[in-house]
């Protein structure tokens, strides 16, 4: 089965184990260590790929930020746009990250990545970046919330666990870490993720 076809099948069976109902607990202190980088919010561009149902990227946009945010499966679309159709600052495009938007390169202050990389295997996680690369602006952020430590065999997700010291391979040499912070560890009960990080990596 294709990447494609595995998210397909995951949303029409209704195993979305990873929406969470509302936006991650640790969004503002993400936005917090990058306002710490000099990012400001409200009036910035925001891109988020892989959004799901969007909660996160609608509160980017209740924060005063202009987000975009995009899946590759239309039901996840469609969702979205039930919930947030009418935030002004929020788009919902159907879109695939690993493709990049003539009309969006360059053009984002940040990318906001939640859980998409982690949902990746190792073999497409470099298309991913590279996407997520071309639609920054120069010297701009890509902030993350990766999964570095699971429960369980970390090769049967996903999620799968991306370790620090795997990230900083990945990133460079198109992007520099410049802020991490581990968020406190989480229960076995609350699912396979043990370990979270805020982390903030420049465009470079």
């Amino acid at each position: 089965m294709s990447h494609h076809a595995t998210w397909l099948e995951r949303w029409q069976s209704g195993r979305t184990g990873w929406d969470q109902g509302s936006a991650h607990p640790a969004l503002l202190r993400l936005m917090a260590a990058a306002e710490e980088q000099g990012f400001q919010v409200r009036g910035s561009r925001i891109l988020e790929p892989a959004c799901g149902r969007a909660h996160n990227g609608a509160a980017l946009a209740t924060l005063g930020a202009q987000v975009t945010s995009f899946d590759v499966v239309p039901g996840a679309i469609h969702a979205a746009r039930e919930i947030y159709g009418h935030l002004p600052r929020l788009a919902l495009v159907e879109h695939d990250a690993f493709v990049v938007r003539e009309d969006w390169s360059e053009s984002f202050d940040a990318v906001f990545d939640r859980a998409a990389l982690c949902a990746l295997s190792r073999d497409l996680r470099p298309l991913y970046i590279e996407s997520a690369w071309r639609h920054l602006k120069p010297q701009c952020l890509l902030m993350t919330i990766p999964f570095t430590a699971v429960y369980g065999d970390p090769d049967q997700g996903p999620p799968f666990p991306v370790p620090v010291s795997e990230l900083v391979m990945l990133m460079g040499p198109r992007f520099e870490l410049v802020s991490a912070k581990e968020l406190p560890p989480l229960s076995p009960e609350l699912g396979r993720v043990a370990r979270e990080m805020i982390m903030i990596w420049r465009k470079v």
